[in-house]
C-alpha cells in the first residue's frame, strides 16, 4: 500500500500543471466577451444619446463622444435624414470593440459593434 502512494506523489501537482493553463484561458475568453458587451451597452446608450441630440437640433456627434466608456478614435457616428420638423432622423453608430487582453487578442481581431435610433424630429 505504501508503495501505491509513493508512486502517485506529484500526483496532483501534474495534473494542476495540466488544467491550469485551460482554465486561465477559459477566464481569460469569458472576461474578454463581458469587455465586449460591455461596449456594445455603451455604444446603445451613445447612438440614444446622440438621436435625442438630433431630435432638439444638438450636436448628435458630440453627445456621442460623451460615452465614457468609448474610445472617441474607434468611434464613428453617422446622421442621415432632414432637418425639417417631423421628418425622420436616422443616427448610426460603429465602435471596434478592441481585444486586447493577454492571450485572446492575439487571436481574435477587434470586434466591430454597429447601433441604430430613428426619431421624428421636434
Amino acid at each position: 500500500m505504501t508503495r501505491a502512494r509513493r508512486g502517485q506523489r506529484g500526483q496532483a501537482t501534474v495534473e494542476m500543471a495540466l488544467v491550469l493553463p485551460v482554465l486561465i484561458l477559459g477566464i481569460l475568453i469569458v472576461l474578454q466577451i463581458l469587455l465586449v458587451a460591455r461596449d456594445a451597452a455603451s455604444l446603445t446608450a451613445a447612438t440614444r444619446a446622440a438621436a435625442r441630440a438630433a431630435m432638439v437640433d444638438d450636436d448628435p456627434v458630440e453627445a456621442a463622444l460623451h460615452e465614457r466608456h468609448l474610445d472617441r478614435s474607434r468611434l464613428r457616428v453617422e446622421v442621415s435624414g432632414t432637418a425639417a420638423a417631423g421628418e425622420l432622423i436616422t443616427v448610426s453608430a460603429t465602435y471596434r470593440s478592441p481585444t486586447g487582453l493577454a492571450v485572446v487578442g492575439r487571436f481574435v481581431g477587434d470586434v466591430t459593434l454597429t447601433e441604430r435610433f430613428t426619431v421624428r424630429k421636434e
